[in-house]
């Protein structure tokens, strides 16, 4: 009876992180350089989004920072655009924040681009677990 107990435990545990690893590797995009310039492939190697940019930032929270012309933006898993290029620099997002430098000032954005208070950043992450 412990054993049959403990192959369901097992089984409750074991299924849902292997089914959480499969979708993490299936969507998983790695940037790619080149001719000077950067794109993504997905882990099969093939060419998802187009070699495009000057700069990008790794994929996080299914956004990844971008740069062209001089200016980062953030790109969806398709390489559209959802923040245009216009911030000096813009790192990936944790928390559903990233920090920008915009004109010489550091400020931090949720994922529409709204300013987000720093208190909220350093508070709302630790609430959550995680660091900002």
């Amino acid at each position: 009876m412990k054993r049959i107990f403990a192959l369901i435990l097992a089984a409750l545990f074991l299924i849902p992180l292997n089914m959480v690893n499969a979708a993490t590797e299936e969507t998983a995009l790695a940037a790619v350089k080149m001719d000077g310039k950067w794109g993504f492939v997905d882990k099969n190697g093939q060419l998802v989004i187009k070699v495009q940019f000057d700069d990008v930032n790794s994929f996080s929270e299914g956004l990844a920072p971008a740069k062209i012309n001089n200016k980062w933006g953030v790109v969806n898993r398709t390489g559209e655009f959802i923040l245009q290029p216009q911030f000096d620099y813009i790192g990936s997002f944790r928390a559903g924040v990233a920090v920008i430098i915009d004109n010489k000032r550091w400020s931090y954005i949720d994922k529409t681009g709204q300013s987000v208070s720093c208190l909220f950043v350093l508070f709302g992450t630790m609430k959550n677990g995680e660091g900002a």
